[in-house]
């Protein structure tokens, strides 16, 4: 009688195992899938962001009046926007100025 008990006890430990091996491979699953998830929304997060002065573009026209602000308030980004530093900006803007002029025709 003791055998066959031993033998349902093995059975029972073995139909265990699997159900463990099964929510694993479900809970992984799940947590793959939320992961993925997440790193979606992190993605669709970042996908509007604007710095503030690229806002004003409109108000203030893109290079009068947004390019003292930018400079004033906003140095790297000049930088970024313009691949230059203000001043070598400024100097080439000295140079170029006075040979471009707007003619009418």
């Amino acid at each position: 009688m003791a055998a066959p008990r031993r033998l349902q006890m093995a059975l029972l430990e073995h139909e265990l195992a699997q159900a463990r091996f099964q929510y694993n491979l479900v809970l992984a699953a799940i947590l793959e899938a939320a992961e993925r998830e997440r790193q979606r929304a992190r993605r669709r997060e970042r996908r509007w962001w604007v710095r503030e002065w690229i806002l004003r573009r409109p108000l203030f026209g893109q290079y009068d009046t947004l390019m003292k602000e930018l400079e004033a308030e906003h140095a790297a980004d000049f930088k970024a926007f313009r691949h230059m530093e203000p001043q070598m900006y400024y100097e080439l803007l000295n140079r170029v100025g006075p040979r471009i002029t707007k003619s009418t025709t």
